[in-house]
């Protein structure tokens, strides 16, 4: 009996002696857990204050997977100064200019309990081709007025103008071209030294003086052509005259023709007293409307007298012709090369007309 008490007593120091062994152990385990199995916020703050080269997050790095949900416990149970990975944020929409963007979603687990997915759209790309764009410039300048011809007579004359004369013998006209026509002469100028005078050029008229008058029965022209308007979409002609020849009998005149025969403008009669502008606009010429477009078109310019002149009449002087044009379906930049326009003297007669230049 003694000898089963002694060994119960042995047996119960043991027992004590394994049950104290066995409460420290957990006592010191509790206490590494505590530290190893912290919440995923109080991770998150020791690693935003200690340095993550400490070798205790190597072993974490190494085992990603298992650290992504938590809740579990792992082992070894007694860690000192768990930490969670650096992990880099996740990248935010790139947009790549060349190739055609691809939309891939990753998906990024947040580490906390209620284990809430976020998706991020990722822009990559795929460089199939490369598409240069040529930027068109918002403010295009627009084509400006251009003067497509004009005549000062400063230069040389008669250049490209063709020269006709007739005289009226009684009977029929007789060409009379050489003898007397359009010449450039001092007598008159509205700007420079020359003007037009249609009695100065020929065998004759060249010897005429400034006040000596014009021939009765006279035809004389100057034409100019053809001009390609074919590109024009706008555009006026303009001319600077000066008057003294008889009213309602002489006349001078100037327009337009698309055959080269039939004139359609304005004439003129009687005494200006000074230089006058006229300017026709291409759009509405007289019987032919708008001749803008058109791939023939002459200018011509003549002086009649009937079979009574007085003769003391110094006659017509011509000068500063243009032809300005816009090239432009809307507008030009700028105004047309045109002189300012004058009223016309109340003392001189306009008339509209058409005309037939040929008398062969």
């Amino acid at each position: 009996m003694k000898q089963l008490i002694s060994l119960t007593a042995r047996s119960r120091n043991y027992f004590l002696g394994l049950l104290t062994l066995f409460l420290c152990i957990v006592l010191i385990g509790m206490i590494g857990a505590n530290q190893a199995f912290a919440s995923p916020a109080l991770m998150q703050g020791d690693l935003d204050e200690n340095n993550s080269d400490d070798p205790g997050n190597v072993l974490i790095e190494n085992s990603p997977n298992l650290l992504q949900t938590p809740g579990y416990i792992y082992w070894p149970l007694i860690m000192k100064d768990y930490r969670l990975p650096t992990t880099p944020l996740p990248p935010t929409a790139t947009t790549v200019l060349t190739g055609e963007p691809t939309h891939v979603p990753t998906s990024t687990l947040s580490p906390n309990p209620a284990s809430t997915q976020t998706q991020t759209p990722t822009h990559s790309s795929t460089p199939s081709s490369t598409h240069t764009v040529t930027p068109t410039p918002s403010n295009t300048p627009l084509p400006p007025w251009t003067n497509l011809f004009s005549e000062t007579f400063e230069g040389a004359f008669p250049g490209e103008w063709s020269l006709y004369s007739y005289w009226f013998n009684g009977s029929d006209w007789q060409n009379v071209t050489s003898a007397i026509s359009w010449g450039k002469r001092t007598c008159q100028a509205n700007s420079g030294s020359y003007g037009g005078w249609p009695v100065g050029g020929g065998t004759y008229g060249s010897a005429l003086q400034c006040l000596d008058g014009y021939a009765d029965d006279i035809e004389t022209w100057m034409v100019y052509g053809p001009l390609d308007l074919s590109q024009v979409k706008d555009g006026y002609i303009s001319i600077k005259l000066w008057l003294d020849i008889e009213n309602k009998y002489d006349f001078v005149g100037w327009g337009i023709s698309l055959n080269n025969d039939t004139v359609y403008g304005n004439a003129f009669t009687g005494y200006s007293g000074s230089w006058f502008t006229d300017t026709m606009d291409l759009k509405s010429v007289y019987t032919l409307g708008n001749i803008t477009g058109q791939p023939q078109v002459w200018i011509a310019i003549w002086f009649a007298s009937n079979s009574a002149n007085p003769h003391y009449y110094e006659g017509v002087a011509i000068d500063d012709l243009v032809l300005s044009t816009c090239s432009s379906m809307t507008t030009c930049s700028g105004s047309p090369n045109i002189s300012k326009i004058n009223e016309m003297p109340k003392a001189l007669e306009q008339r509209l007309f058409s005309y037939h230049r040929q008398k062969d």
